[in-house]
């Protein structure tokens, strides 16, 4: 189990993109206890959400994250546009 930031995160973004949500979900609470207020991580917090169906959180964490810093990744902060977006339509 990872103790640090980077490697908590990285962590649960390897089990999200491996398919493994629950365990994913766990790593990623796991990660914003060492540092919840960055919007990268938050991020990725959100997209897990999204993929187990929880779209309140999903929403909610998503939103946070861009409120925090609309711009936090050139790449991964026009997904979670996309998807907050998309999370929207489907209310």
């Amino acid at each position: 189990v990872a103790n640090d930031l980077n490697t908590a995160d990285l962590f649960a973004w390897t089990l999200y993109k491996n398919g493994r949500l629950v365990e994913a979900r766990e790593a990623g609470k796991r990660a914003m206890r060492l540092k919840g207020a960055d919007a990268k991580i938050i991020y990725h917090a959100g997209m897990i959400e999204k993929g187990l169906g929880n779209k309140t959180q999903a929403t909610k964490l998503l939103s946070t994250a861009l409120k925090l810093n609309p711009e936090f990744d050139l790449i991964q902060s026009q997904k979670a546009k996309a998807a907050l977006a998309e999370l929207k339509e489907t209310r």
